[in-house]
Order: C-alpha cells, then sequence, then structure tokens
C-alpha cells in the first residue's frame, strides 16, 4: 500500500526587542495573528482531507498546520488588526531563533503582512518516514514605542537694565522631534503662556520632507517659531516661565505628547523716591512766632521696575497724619495705595510751628515712604525739608514806683519806696539767665519773684515767649534825695537767646519830692526882767 506522511509546518510569533533574534529572556508571545499557507500561484492551500490551511496563533503564539500536501508554498502571516512593528529577517546565524517572513507595512509603518521564503514539502515517494515536519517557521515583531521630544528655547535668557520694559519681545525656538519607532500623525503645538503670538511649526523645514504637515516619520525632526511681548505682571513676578507641550497620534490611536519650557529671568528692581517740599522755606518777622502754619508737599514716584503695593509716608513730625491725593495719580487703573512703575502721586500735610522750634531757629522736617515689592519686599525713601526762622529775642521790663511823689510829711528823708517790675519776654525764642539789676545805689531786697510767673512750665531764669514774672526792690529816700527833689530810678533786665545772644531792656521811675524850704528862729535872752541894780546902763544881756 501507499506510505502515508503526515507533513506538517509549524512556528511562533513573539515580540522581539527589535533585533529579529528570539532570546530566552523574551519568553512574550503574540496571538491572534492570521496564519495561512499560498502556494505560488498565492491561493490557499487546501490540506488533506479536506479544509484551508488558515489558523491564528494561540495564547501562547504558536501555530501548526497538518496534512499538509506536497509541493511548494509559502507561509504568510497577516497582523489581523494587531498593531506591531516588523523586524529584520532572518537576523544572526541561527535559523531557530530568528524570524522568517519578509514583511509588508502599512501605511502607517505598521506591520501589515509577512510572507516566508519558499518551502517545498517533498512527496510521499521519497519520504521513507511516516511524519514531516517543518518547524521553526516563526514571526518576529517589536511593540510601538510611539515617542515625542520636545525642545524649548528662548533668545533672552535674561531681561536686565534697560531691557526690563513692558513689551520687550521674547523669541521662542522648538525642536520637535519624533523620538519613537513609529510615524506620528496629528501633529501639533500648543503653548500654554497666555499672549504668546505667531507659534507655528515650520513643516518646510523638516528632516524628513516626503512625510507632509503634521506628520513625522520616526526620528524625524522639524522646527517651531512664537513670539511673546513682556507684561507688567511678568516683570512683577521677576520671570517669564513659558511652558509648550506638542502631541502626536499614535497608528494606535493612542496620543504621546512632551512638555518644553523655557525661563527668561527678570531683573527684579524695586525702588521708590519721595521728594519733599514745604511753601515756607523762611519764617521772619511776624510769620516767626508759635503756631504758623507750615505745609508740606511730598512727590512720590515708583522708580523702580515692578509694582509697588501698600504705599504709604512715615512722618513723625505731623505724627504720620499726611493725606494722599490717589486721584491725581499719573496712572488711575492702579487704584489706592498701589504705584506701577514710573507712577507719580502727591501728598501733603501741615505742621504748627512751636516755641520749641523758634528757639532751634529751624523746622527740619524729614519724611519716608514706603513700599511693598511683589515679593513682599519693603522699599524705602527719605527727604526733608527745612524751614529756617528768624531769631528775633527781645525782652522789656516796665518799672514803677508806690510813690511817684513825696509831698508833706512824707517829703523826708527815710522815707521807703517800693518798686514794682514787670519782666515779660517781648521776642519769639526762649530767653535764659534773666536778669534783674538797678542803678539806684542803696536800693534792697531786690528780687525776681518766679513763683508768680505767667508759665509755671519754665524754671527759675528762664522766660518762655510771652512770659510775664513781676519783680520788687525797696529804697530809702536819703536827705540827697529831699534836696534834689526827685528820686529817678533806672533798672536794667537782661537774658540770652538759644543762640547766646543777649537781649536787654531799661526802664525807670521817678518819685518827685515836693520842697518846702522853711526856717524858724528861736531867741531866748538870759535877763527876762532888769530889776534892781541890774537895771542900769551897761548890764550885759546874753542871746541865744
Amino acid at each position: 500500500s501507499a506510505l502515508v506522511v503526515n507533513r506538517t509546518i509549524s512556528g511562533v510569533a513573539w515580540l522581539d526587542d527589535g533585533d529579529g533574534v528570539r532570546s530566552e529572556s523574551e519568553t512574550q508571545r503574540i496571538s491572534g495573528i492570521n496564519v495561512s499557507l499560498v502556494d505560488t500561484n498565492g491561493d490557499v492551500v487546501q490540506l488533506i482531507g479536506g479544509g484551508t490551511a488558515t489558523t491564528t496563533t494561540g495564547n501562547d503564539g504558536s501555530y501548526i498546520f497538518e496534512n499538509v500536501p506536497a509541493g511548494d508554498m509559502f507561509v504568510r502571516f497577516d497582523a489581523n488588526g494587531k498593531k506591531y512593528l516588523s523586524v529584520p529577517k532572518d537576523a544572526g546565524s541561527d535559523d531557530t531563533i530568528d524570524s522568517d517572513a519578509k514583511t509588508t507595512d502599512a501605511t502607517d509603518g505598521t506591520f501589515e503582512s509577512g510572507i516566508t521564503d519558499v518551502i517545498a514539502m517533498p512527496a510521499a515517494e521519497t519520504l521513507y518516514v511516516t511524519h514531516y515536519g517543518v518547524e521553526n517557521v516563526d514571526l518576529g515583531l517589536t511593540e510601538m514605542k510611539p515617542a515625542i521630544n520636545l525642545t524649548k528655547d528662548v533668545d533672552r535668557e535674561e531681561l536686565t537694565g534697560d531691557g526690563v520694559v513692558v513689551g520687550a519681545k521674547l523669541t521662542y525656538s522648538f525642536t520637535i522631534e519624533n523620538t519613537g519607532n513609529v510615524t506620528l500623525t496629528n501633529v501639533m503645538l500648543s503653548d500654554h503662556l497666555d499672549g504668546i503670538e505667531d507659534a507655528s511649526i515650520d513643516w518646510d523645514a523638516s528632516s524628513d520632507a516626503a512625510t507632509g504637515d503634521g506628520t513625522l516619520s520616526a526620528g524625524e525632526i522639524v522646527p517651531a517659531t512664537a513670539t511673546y511681548s513682556v507684561t507688567q505682571d511678568d516683570i512683577d513676578a521677576g520671570k517669564v516661565i513659558n511652558t509648550a507641550t506638542v502631541t502626536g497620534e499614535a497608528p494606535d490611536g493612542s496620543e504621546v505628547s512632551d512638555d518644553g519650557d523655557a525661563t527668561t529671568a527678570i531683573e527684579y528692581a524695586p525702588s521708590i523716591e519721595i521728594i519733599k517740599d514745604v511753601d515756607k522755606a523762611q519764617l521772619t518777622g511776624d510769620d516767626a512766632v508759635a503756631g504758623a502754619i507750615l505745609r508740606y508737599t511730598m512727590t512720590v514716584v515708583n522708580t523702580g521696575n515692578v509694582t509697588l503695593h501698600d504705599v504709604h509716608i512715615t512722618d513723625e513730625l505731623v505724627d504720620d497724619v499726611v493725606t494722599f491725593d490717589w486721584d491725581s495719580s499719573t496712572v488711575a487703573a492702579t487704584g489706592t495705595g498701589i504705584l506701577a512703575p514710573g507712577e507719580k502721586v502727591t501728598a501733603t500735610a501741615t505742621y504748627a510751628v512751636t516755641k520749641d522750634d523758634i528757639d532751634d531757629a529751624f523746622v527740619l522736617n524729614e519724611a519716608t515712604v514706603h513700599g511693598t515689592s511683589p515679593n513682599d519686599d519693603d522699599v524705602s525713601d527719605t527727604d526733608d525739608a527745612r524751614t529756617d526762622i528768624e531769631h528775633a529775642p527781645a525782652i522789656a521790663i516796665v518799672k514803677d514806683v508806690d510813690k511817684a511823689m513825696l509831698e508833706g510829711d512824707e517829703a523826708v528823708a527815710g522815707m521807703t519806696l517800693t518798686y514794682s517790675f514787670t519782666i515779660t519776654n517781648t521776642g519769639n525764642v526762649m530767653l535764659s539767665d534773666v536778669k534783674l539789676t538797678d542803678r539806684l545805689n542803696g536800693i534792697y531786697d531786690l528780687a525776681i519773684d518766679w513763683a508768680k510767673s505767667s508759665d509755671d512750665a519754665t524754671d527759675a531764669g528762664v522766660l518762655s515767649v510771652g512770659e510775664t514774672v513781676p519783680a520788687m526792690g525797696k529804697y530809702d529816700v536819703t536827705q540827697v534825695d529831699v534836696d534834689s527833689a526827685v528820686v529817678t530810678n533806672t533798672a536794667d533786665v537782661s537774658g540770652k537767646s538759644p543762640q547766646n545772644k543777649t537781649v536787654t531792656d531799661s526802664d525807670d521811675a521817678a518819685t518827685t519830692i515836693e520842697h518846702s524850704p522853711s526856717i524858724s528862729l528861736t531867741k531866748d535872752v538870759d535877763k527876762e526882767t532888769l530889776t534892781g541894780d541890774a537895771a542900769v546902763v551897761g548890764t550885759t544881756l546874753t542871746y541865744d
């Protein structure tokens, strides 16, 4: 009887690392791959006993055809919707662990089909066995590894000095690269920076002109550019961070993406300036008095490059009572307490001159403006305004006597005259070392009664502006005074200004003494009666 031979063809589909050689570590198999035997005409082979030579790889990736007829044929593999990539055919030197199919890829670059070299299945009469098998007719495929990379650069990594201005242009350049092993489609670039302009991919400059717009083959590189105008918010932040995203679609419909960023550091230079003026640079004459009002105007300017918040002025002289006129700000949109770079605002304050100021001969008012930067740094500046005050020290004395005239019985030597003095600081500065002297020789109990001063806050010997103090003195009239018919008494007062200038004043008081000239003669005789022997011529009478 004729020899019956079971001819078989078998193999496996495995997941390769891409080199086409199945290593011991590559144990993952691929199921669901369509496998068929086709003849030299491309028709599916009919198996002995009926049926067509078609199957799919099992869960273990294997397949087997039995009852294969004699003849020349090929093993054909079809992707069956699976998304893998082809590997090299007949790689390496061991035919039992290589991939045996010459593959054809789909338009998206993935494995579509593969076919082996011709396999000759011998006729039975040439065989001396009942089984003839062709093994290790294998198909190696590798995973799709879609990936994309975005590199982003900016032409200016730092803005400094005069370059830190609103509207400064930044130009971004992007390099988009397909770093995977499959073609990517629908490649798009998006930039997340609000205000970015002209973001576009230059497909004409692609490294693979054959792919067309929106498509990147494996390893293909394409450039892109965009521009941006710096805003005040960026300057306040001290930097511009620009992040862009590139996306692409893999053949299996999955999306791949990558982000790229570029940072431009912006020189951070917060600063503020205050210019202070006063309406009266000098007080003279009637203006040089306590209570005179000085009006200050302060001009505040943001001289830095960032927005300042919490702008306020401290002025100890006016107890920090400073009024800002934010309506006068040169940038109305910023709001109260906020100054944009270059913005200017005015503020005012008033001050009433004190006696101490007049004593000092000037008022120096120092104000400090403060502001807070976006980084919470405090910036400040100080300026002052000076008002010089004319010193006009003066003192006055008014002298009175209790008796302007002595007459009658009072117009005699020994009569006591009492003098009262009123001493007043009639200048505009405090006086110290106040002294009273009297030119009348013999005056006594001369003293200033500081306890009765009109300003009990000052010490003895000191007169504040306008302060009055009394003084007293006594004098006993002499016969010389009576003979002179008048007692004229001149007193002097002196004091020293804060600048050590001595001021004086004098006043006098006169007491007129009534002259009452008279003379009397009293005559006595030693013998009022002459009698007897004495009543003769020649008797001597003695008169006194």
